[in-house]
């Protein structure tokens, strides 16, 4: 079991059985909010550089393209003052 190698040593009770499964929230959207934490200047930098961003997911390796038009949208938005979550 799981929770013997967990808590070797430790009394614990079990609550009940549920099988394991991997699942992971991320998200396109995610990845933007992401970009919209950095500043105008990163922005305008990474936009600089001429090439899309391609990014995964840290947890579960999912791939996510981030193209230039995004990049500037994002950048436009911050140099407005706006902000979306």
């Amino acid at each position: 079991y799981l929770l013997e190698e967990i808590f070797y040593g430790m009394d614990y009770t079990q609550l009940g059985d549920a099988p394991l499964r991997f699942g992971c929230n991320c998200s396109k959207e995610r990845v933007m909010a992401s970009l919209r934490t950095l500043s105008v200047e990163d922005l305008e930098g990474l936009i600089a550089e001429g090439h899309e961003l391609d990014m995964s997911c840290d947890h579960c390796r999912t791939p996510y393209i981030v193209r230039i038009p995004e990049l500037e949208a994002v950048a436009a938005q911050k140099a407005r003052g706006i902000v979306e979550h």
